[in-house]
């Protein structure tokens, strides 16, 4: 599956923040990028390389990173998006936006609004982020909710109710400090609520034309990052529909009627690379492989010229020889 999208926009804004306690070697640690790479306003970096500096930041930057952040989240922060926001007729238009928009930054992200007779409800989902950043990204989208009905209200202690779906983190009491007493932990949902009447209020900058101008921006956007994943989903049902060999990306650009560079700038576009499609389907296949295969087999079936260069690249993926699963299975 390709990998989600996440805007390279929120890497720099963390990697300026997070630089001035921790080192660039220790965030950009696995990466495979520099901080000149970074901070290029024309880099896009693949999602998983975007989860590696963010558990990098996070294992050596002081806890609840992200609560700290929360200044630096305001509407401005999350560009088109941010002004639609902003500009938008009253605070009901403001957050039905963000909903409906919100994958144009990032696409792991789901918002549901659900409107009771005093109170509105908004629950928020994550799909396919690793365990440890989940907190983070919560704590990064409640603030951005609660730093836009502050911006339409013009005042703080807007939120009735927070609920969190994971246990309460060492640093809990800092939620109190940036939401007030309002916080449960281990919850079955993630929800914010707050006050039905606040959804009328009108923007401070309400501009209809501003307003329209960065729908259609992000809309732009929607479209583009779903071309570009088709193209990534394109390349991985090739791999998985024709094993048996070693694809290099100069054999099946031509295949999707481009060049090999072009083919690799529209992965790098859509979050991902050619190597981590290629790998991510041969981990695969070799793990199902396995279970009725000899690793010798197993080599050649997926198109290694020898099965020692198949157990490198399993012991690459995976931390153990491919001998060791099939013992385990």
């Amino acid at each position: 599956m390709s990998e989600p999208f996440f805007s390279t926009g929120y890497i720099r804004l963390l990697y300026r923040f997070v630089n001035a306690q921790v080192s660039e070697t220790a965030l950009l640690k696995g990466t495979g990028y520099s901080a000149s790479d970074v901070m290029r306003a024309d880099f896009e970096m693949p999602f998983s390389a975007q989860m590696c500096l963010i558990e990098n930041a996070l294992t050596h930057s002081s806890l609840g990173l992200a609560l700290r952040l929360g200044h630096q989240l305001q509407l401005a922060a999350h560009g088109a998006l941010g002004t639609a926001m902003q500009t938008a007729p009253n605070l009901r238009v403001a957050l039905s936006t963000f909903a409906e928009l919100i994958g144009a930054r990032a696409s792991f992200f789901s918002l549901c609004s659900r409107e009771e007779q005093d109170s509105v409800c908004i629950e928020i989902s994550l799909q396919d982020l690793p365990a440890k950043v989940v907190p983070f990204f919560t704590e990064s989208v409640l603030l951005t909710l609660t730093n836009c009905i502050t911006y339409f209200a013009g005042h703080d202690n807007n939120v009735l109710c927070i609920e969190l779906a994971y246990p309460s983190p060492s640093y809990a009491a800092d939620y109190v400090s940036v939401f007030g007493n309002t916080v449960a932990f281990s919850r079955p949902t993630t929800t914010l609520s707050f006050e039905r009447s606040l959804l009328t209020l009108s923007s401070p900058e309400v501009d209809v034309a501003r307003f329209e101008e960065s729908l259609l921006r992000c809309r732009s956007a929607l479209d583009e990052l779903g071309r570009r994943q088709d193209i990534a989903r394109g390349v991985e049902n090739f791999l998985w529909e024709n094993p048996g060999r070693l694809w290099s990306v100069e054999e099946l650009a031509p295949l999707f009627a481009m060049s090999a560079r072009t083919l690799v700038r529209q992965l790098k576009k859509s979050g991902t690379n050619y190597q981590s499609l290629r790998d991510g389907v041969l981990k695969q296949q070799s793990v199902n492989n396995l279970k009725s295969m000899t690793v010798e087999a197993t080599a050649f079936a997926l198109g290694f010229a020898e099965p020692s260069s198949f157990r490198r690249a399993f012991k690459r993926w995976f931390g153990v020889a491919p001998s060791s699963i099939r013992a385990s299975r």
